[in-house]
């Protein structure tokens, strides 16, 4: 405090002896006319970097269109554009500085109590120059390993996807290597690519010896380990679903209570959209501690079986519930006619028998349009058969009551025997007749 205190008291005296000889009006005077000039020409590069601005503006679309490689849109005309005037503004910001700077400079040099700061404005832009100029040439070589490895890596990456699309679109043939693989193992390796290219680069990142960006690194690498567990186990999951096949974009399937078509299918989730078009997203590692059912893995090959049973009691002759049942599933839309539709007795009940009716189908997305058809169908063939669908449930009074079983089974002399009728003193123990 005691010598910036003396500094400040030796600056006010030199500037009190500059008033008392008459030279501090001639530098106001002289600092006033730089003022006018600095701000004349801050207008006028603001001016002019106003208008440059408005003529990019007006370039948007038009002259500045999007920037291609190929057939590969790079950046958008919007983002060109926005990106042209970044550096516009850019280049607006440290010419402003660099105007207040020698403005500062300047006038600082006209009184004679404030020269030796202008002459410290000075030394430290050029020791700030120097820094960044000797730290450029030092760190060249690092930089152009850098550039190299960065180009290494990109044709190596270039060079993955040449072969990886060859394997998509089947022009390139692996034994054992499934086409729908390609792509996502494309993203691995890409990913491992990238990884190891950054390890080997690591060393020569400006900085990265220093304490402190180890530190730093370190503490997020603690907090990557600590919550990105079930981040991990999802990605581990989706990487086995998809070298496992157990379904494809598009596929009906079954997961974890929600059935509908896979939208998407990703490393982290697979989103399923039901019947009622609600998407669901569902963790890969719930998708992989579930049981998976496809549909459409069969629907594929002719081979899915839609199936609905019905309970029919047993008086109904089975082979006319088979014919029915068989008639409506060739009635259905969307149940195929070869391989023929069949029919299983399931269960045989107390009181009623289990029929289930199999078909076959190629659309497993249409299978809630399809079990509809079917069941209408069903019924129109029992309604117009006069077969009743029912699951009776029979207290038999065997005095006077039908077996319950189809006629062709009963004897031709066959007639229920009368239902008897007794008088209430044959229940008595000292009644005459028997008891029923």
């Amino acid at each position: 405090m005691g010598a910036q205190t003396r500094t400040i008291r030796a600056w006010i005296e030199r500037m009190v002896e500059q008033v008392s000889r008459g030279d501090f009006w001639w530098a106001a005077a002289a600092a006033g006319m730089v003022s006018a000039v600095a701000l004349f020409v801050y207008l006028l590069a603001r001016f002019v970097f106003s208008r440059i601005s408005r003529r990019v503006e007006e370039w948007r679309g038009t002259v500045l269109g999007p920037i291609r490689f190929q057939r590969q849109e790079v950046l958008s005309a919007d983002e060109t554009t926005n990106a042209i005037l970044g550096a516009v503004r850019l280049v607006a910001a440290v010419s402003y500085l660099l105007l207040a700077y020698v403005y500062l400079n300047t006038v600082f040099k006209l009184f004679p109590a404030t020269a030796g700061l202008a002459d410290r404005l000075f030394g430290h832009l050029i020791e700030a120059l120097e820094i960044i100029v000797y730290g450029l040439v030092g760190y060249a070589p690092s930089l152009v390993f850098l550039l190299v490895l960065a180009a290494l890596g990109r044709w190596i990456i270039r060079i993955e996807r040449l072969v990886f699309s060859g394997i998509a679109i089947k022009r390139i043939g692996i034994n054992g290597f499934d086409a729908d693989w390609a792509w996502p193992t494309f993203k691995i390796t890409r990913f491992l690519t990238i990884a190891f290219l950054l390890v080997v680069a690591f060393p020569y990142l400006p900085g990265s010896t220093s304490p402190a960006f180890q530190a730093v690194s370190v503490f997020f690498g603690v907090l990557v380990s600590l919550g990105s567990s079930g981040a991990v186990a999802d990605v581990v999951s989706g990487i086995v679903l998809t070298y496992t096949r157990a379904f494809h974009i598009g596929d009906r399937v079954n997961i974890a209570d929600a059935q509908g078509d896979v939208m998407e299918k990703t490393l982290f989730v697979t989103r399923v959209r039901t019947v009622k078009n609600v998407d669901v997203t569902i963790p890969n590692a719930l998708v992989m501690s579930n049981p998976i059912v496809n549909f459409s893995a069969q629907a594929r090959q002719n081979q899915l079986i839609l199936h609905s049973t019905v309970t029919i009691g047993y008086d109904a002759p089975p082979a006319r519930v088979c014919e029915l049942l068989v008639a409506a599933a060739h009635q259905t839309e969307g149940i195929l006619d070869s391989p023929e539709p069949f029919v299983n007795q399931k269960a045989l009940d107390d009181f009623y028998v289990h029929y289930e009716i199999n078909g076959y189908t190629k659309d497993a997305r249409g299978m809630a349009r399809t079990y509809s058809d079917l069941h209408r169908a069903i019924l129109d063939q029992f309604h117009a058969a006069g077969v009743e669908i029912a699951s009776p449930h029979i207290s038999a009074v065997r005095d006077g009551s039908d077996p319950q079983m189809p006629e062709e089974y009963l004897p031709r002399d066959y007639r229920p025997a009368a239902l008897r009728i007794l008088p209430l003193g044959a229940f008595r123990g000292g009644g005459r007749g028997g008891s029923t």
